[in-house]
């Protein structure tokens, strides 16, 4: 019997503080700020609270008002002063994707820092990054994303979706800008603080399942997130057998199909359907490298 320990976040943001994503000029639709509405953010955090809990993990959840970067930021610090080589930290995020230009140039490709949109304010990937630094070598952690530009929050692309679903995890194109330039001087303080941590300064292996692709829209309905939907419906309460690397495979198939019944659903509404715009999840390994992870059972200390 392993001698390991596990701590785990769960984040769900359902609403978001209209006074941390002001709108200038004033949107119409939003004329006091965004409040980035969803449905289900909160109930993905709480299903995975609780699988984490019957795994045996040490697990705290925030949802909505009480997911802050404060919060947030304090959650993370805990588990990495407490857990050591062996140990695991399950981190899960359901909500927003957003985006804020990048002053720090770390982003090649879009130059654009991907966000975790949370109560007060818009979490940088590079905070994140950061954090992840602070822990011990030997640690695993897992990250699992159900937000647009999910894969980008351990650094990765840009999102350019075709058309936005009424129920996508992403901030509306047209806001991205005014929000960062309604709170341009404390993103900028943030980033200009905040240490540029190179891939190879972080000590941890860390292993980030993606909802979707940078070219595609995180979704779901009132219920679940199709991503964790589909982690949920895979596990199966314990009864999947396999490594990460075959559970993501399973995921994807079963992503692809709650996304194709979705479809299918809209297109007999009237809807046009494109199926390449289908969600995909993605998978990135970050820190230091780990052989064992792959082959390592799902949620397991």
């Amino acid at each position: 019997m392993s001698n390991a320990s596990g701590m785990s976040l769960h984040i769900g943001i359902n609403v978001l503080d209209k006074k941390g994503y002001p709108l200038k000029p004033e949107h119409p639709d939003y004329p006091d700020g965004w409040d980035g509405y969803l449905e289900s953010c909160e109930y993905d955090a709480e299903e995975l609270c609780e699988l984490a809990r019957e795994q045996g993990f040490n697990a705290k959840l925030l949802l909505s008002q009480d997911a802050t970067s404060e919060n947030v930021r304090k959650e993370i610090r805990r588990a990495a002063k407490k857990l050591k080589s062996g140990d695991v930290f399950y981190l899960t995020y359901a909500g927003h994707g957003g985006q804020v230009p990048d002053r720090s140039r770390d982003e090649k490709d879009d130059r654009l820092d991907e966000t975790w949109c949370l109560h007060d304010r818009q979490f940088l990937d590079d905070e994140l990054f950061a954090l992840y630094s602070e822990f011990e070598p030997g640690v695993r952690i897992l990250v699992m994303s159900d937000s647009c530009h999910s894969g980008t929050v351990s650094r990765g692309g840009p999102l350019r979706p075709k058309k936005r679903s009424r129920t996508a995890r992403c901030m509306p194109p047209e806001s991205v800008r005014p929000i960062y330039v309604a709170r341009r001087k404390e993103y900028d303080r943030i980033q200009d603080e905040t240490p540029q941590i190179k891939e190879d300064e972080v000590q941890a292996s860390i292993l980030l399942l993606a909802a979707c692709q940078d070219q595609q829209e995180a979704d779901g309905n009132a219920f679940h997130g199709f991503f964790t939907q589909a982690v949920l419906d895979t596990w199966d309460g314990g009864k999947f057998e396999g490594g990460y690397g075959d559970f993501f495979a399973a995921v994807k198939q079963e992503l692809d199909r709650v996304g194709r019944s979705a479809s299918k659903a809209r297109a007999a509404a009237g809807e046009t359907v494109d199926e390449s715009e289908f969600q995909v999840p993605n998978r990135f390994r970050i820190g230091a490298k780990d052989a064992t992870f792959d082959q390592q059972r799902p949620f397991e200390i």
